[in-house]
């Protein structure tokens, strides 16, 4: 790989003393003769590296003139609800709102941006730090004429599937006070589910939107990976992000993912995803209102984990032969490797996670959240002090 430059700038730190120390780390030397070569390589290298991070950062274009920001407000213990589930509150809409989602409610699990809105991320190890730009999802909902009317709490760096790791305080189920609303969108699924709002939005990389919808009782989605862009959206890593929509219907969920579905340039998670507003989830909820020609597997090795609770065994079951009397085709399979399942995935994570939390996530074509990365590092004692006591998971 070439290097060009024609001089080194004068106040070049790389010394030679750089070169034996990065080669060391290799376990690897190189002939002292050639140490002054690999050190010129190594300073212009440098150079560019500094020319680079002297850039402006470039950000979405966000439109505030047709998008304002009204009334951004943290609630204190005695405004939230549901113990902590609001982050921030806000009105954000179309002056002239039209679309799939006009006359709706939507919240955004708060590891999705919001121009000009501070973002927690459930943790206080940083102080929140406020977005430039919109997230793509947010851009689209508000287009399709949804009102955007806050920010949900999720669980601490969105790392558990409880609802009480958030820093800010517990998120409670809205069917039963100190009761698990589930996480990590634990704000949003809670919220939708007690009926504050109509549609939530939120991220899911191992079960974060499925599990607090199966615990509040609404729809929670994960798509297709790569379905709704994930861009502006803190990251835990390209392979495992996705973000989805929860709602009280089947309907509802499906106007969402209208919405915010589409291929997205900037995100190359996207890469295959169809045009946005090419998508006919609701429309074909309502030209087949049964489910005809609709075919459900039931994957037998997942009703066989041994923690699985027995009357929710019973209970997913029936719904699911239910589907026979709407037309459907119910019927079981087989995946053997199903149980390997959840080491594959934690240990994935763990490859994978600890990237974005040193801020060494590169090679991917995205947006790159630099206030994010800012506010993170670098680590310290006493962050990783306060993170090992409220999430130890983060850190396991």
């Amino acid at each position: 790989m070439s290097v060009l430059f024609t001089s080194i700038s004068a106040g070049n730190t790389v010394s030679v003393q750089d070169v034996r120390e990065t080669f060391a780390k290799l376990n690897v030397s190189v002939p002292e003769s050639e140490e002054d070569d690999y050190q010129k390589l190594l300073a212009a290298i440098h150079d560019c590296a500094e020319t680079v991070a002297a850039l402006p950062d470039s950000h979405p274009p966000t439109d505030l003139e047709r998008f304002p920001r009204n009334n951004v407000h943290r609630p204190s213990l005695d405004e939230n609800i549901l113990g902590h589930a609001w982050a921030h509150t806000f009105s954000i809409k179309d002056k002239n709102p039209t679309g799939c989602l006009a006359g709706k409610t939507v919240c955004l699990k708060d590891c999705i941006c919001v121009a000009g809105v501070p973002q927690l991320l459930g943790t206080d190890i940083i102080d929140p730090w406020t977005p430039e730009a919109d997230a793509t999802v947010v851009r689209w909902a508000l287009e399709a004429g949804a009102e955007i009317v806050g920010t949900a709490h999720c669980e601490n760096w969105c790392q558990s599937t409880s609802s009480f790791s958030s820093a800010q305080g517990v998120v409670h189920n809205p069917y039963a006070e100190d009761y698990s609303a589930g996480g990590s969108t634990s704000g949003a699924a809670a919220l939708v589910a007690g009926g504050f709002v109509d549609i939530g939005i939120g991220a899911d990389q191992g079960g974060s939107i499925r599990v607090p919808a199966s615990l509040c009782g609404c729809v929670g989605l994960k798509p297709t990976h790569g379905l709704v862009p994930y861009t502006g959206i803190a990251s835990n890593d390209p392979i495992d992000d996705h973000a989805g929509p929860l709602a009280r219907t089947v309907m509802e969920v499906a106007q969402c993912l209208d919405a915010i579905s589409g291929y997205d340039a900037i995100d190359d998670r996207s890469l295959g995803a169809p045009k946005r507003g090419t998508t006919t989830f609701a429309s074909d909820l309502l030209s087949n209102p049964g489910a005809k020609g609709m075919r459900i597997g039931i994957l037998t090795e997942s009703f066989e984990i041994a923690l699985l609770d027995k009357d929710v065994k019973d209970l997913v079951l029936s719904a699911a032969h239910k589907f026979k009397d709407l037309g459907a085709t119910v019927e079981e399979v087989s995946v053997p490797m199903h149980p390997l399942g959840i080491a594959i995935w934690t240990i994935q994570q763990r490859i994978s996670g600890y990237l974005a939390l040193q801020g060494h996530q590169t090679g991917r074509h995205s947006y790159g959240l630099t206030g994010l990365e800012e506010a993170k590092l670098p680590w310290t004692q006493e962050k990783f002090d306060k993170c090992a006591f409220q999430q130890p998971k983060t850190y396991s």
